[in-house]
C-alpha cells in the first residue's frame, strides 16, 4: 500500500480554506439572527425577540 505524502504547504491551503470557509459560515449566521431577532415581518416572532431584548436588559427602541 503506497504511503500519501502531504507537504506543509497543501496542510496550510487546506488549514486556509477551513478558516475561510468557518468565517463565511459565522457570516452567513450572524446575518440570518440579526434577520430573525430585529427584522423579522412576523409579529409573534418579533416580539418574543423583543420581550427577550429587554429581559436581557438591551434597550431597543
Amino acid at each position: 500500500m503506497p504511503a500519501i505524502s502531504i507537504g506543509r504547504n497543501q496542510i496550510r491551503r487546506i488549514s486556509s480554506f477551513l478558516r475561510t470557509l468557518f468565517l463565511l459560515g459565522i457570516l452567513t449566521f450572524s446575518i440570518f439572527l440579526v434577520y430573525l431577532i430585529g427584522l423579522e415581518p412576523m409579529p409573534a416572532v418579533h416580539d418574543t425577540f423583543h420581550d427577550l431584548r429587554h429581559s436581557a436588559g438591551f434597550p431597543c427602541h
